[in-house]
């Protein structure tokens, strides 16, 4: 993937204690082909005193994930929840009204987050946003698109294309009664 100067971009929290985790940055520059250069926007230096700059590989750095309007979210659901400046990776575990308790995946504590604080799980994989699950064969079609649908592993674009179908045909229905 290209990006853009200036660009805000997440970064993959690979190392402890920022595993399983997102963090805002902005692209300042491309190091040769394969590096880019990020000043992390909720991330400061050892001494507090300015933004922590890194040079990262393209592999630890993903475009910002689209919103989803989600009207909750159900257990053991793969979410990000927003805690200490970045998006934290894990499942909920119950809700209780707008109030979802979050175990996370780096070091399985759990969150108590409201539901503006928690957002849909998303993996950026091969130039695509794919919504997390258990499928991992890349499908096309409309009956691997059902299948992938099973394994919950569905493109944005996809799931926009079934959510589409669906409503023509509920449309269709509602004009023959």
């Amino acid at each position: 993937m290209t990006y853009r100067h200036n660009q805000t971009v997440e970064v993959i929290g690979n190392q402890e204690p920022y595993k399983c985790s997102y963090y805002p940055a902005t692209l300042l520059a491309a190091i040769g082909k394969t590096r880019y250069l990020v000043r992390y926007q909720t991330r400061f230096t050892d001494d507090k005193s300015r933004l922590l700059t890194e040079s990262l590989r393209g592999s630890e750095i993903r475009p910002v994930p689209p919103e989803i309007q989600a009207p909750g979210f159900a257990a053991g659901e793969r979410v990000e929840v927003c805690a200490n400046g970045g998006w934290w990776v894990g499942r909920v575990d119950r809700s209780v009204d707008t109030v979802y308790y979050v175990r996370l995946d780096g070091d399985g504590s759990e969150l108590r987050c409201p539901l503006y604080r928690v957002r849909k799980h998303l993996e950026w994989d091969d130039g695509k946003w794919v919504c997390s699950g258990t499928g991992s064969r890349k499908m096309t079609g409309l009956r691997t698109l059902k299948q992938k649908m099973w394994n919950g592993r569905v493109s944005l674009e996809e799931n926009h294309r079934l959510a589409m179908l669906q409503l023509e045909r509920l449309a269709m229905l509602q004009l023959e009664r």
